[in-house]
């Protein structure tokens, strides 16, 4: 990872609230050569975006979201502009 000058990561393997695994490698920032560390903050973005969709039809397959639904229905405090 340093050689190709990749930034580094952070990983966790949990089940069941009990963590199994834990690690991580290479660099944190590139530029200051920080190593990754447990307490590392990663600005993901939009890498996220594509967990969202997955997670909520996964969510509409086990009838606990429809994709109809309003945020209201489940966090009544939400703004519904």
């Amino acid at each position: 990872m340093d050689a190709k000058n990749i930034p580094g990561l952070a990983y966790g393997n949990a089940k069941q609230g009990k963590i199994l695994e834990q690690g991580d490698y290479g660099k944190a920032n590139l530029e200051l050569n920080v190593p990754v560390s447990a307490q590392s903050v990663f600005a993901i973005s939009s890498m996220s975006k594509q967990l969202r969709p997955r997670q909520s039809f996964l969510l509409q397959e086990e009838a606990k979201l429809g994709l109809d639904d309003w945020l209201k229905d489940y966090i009544p405090e939400a703004r519904q502009d």
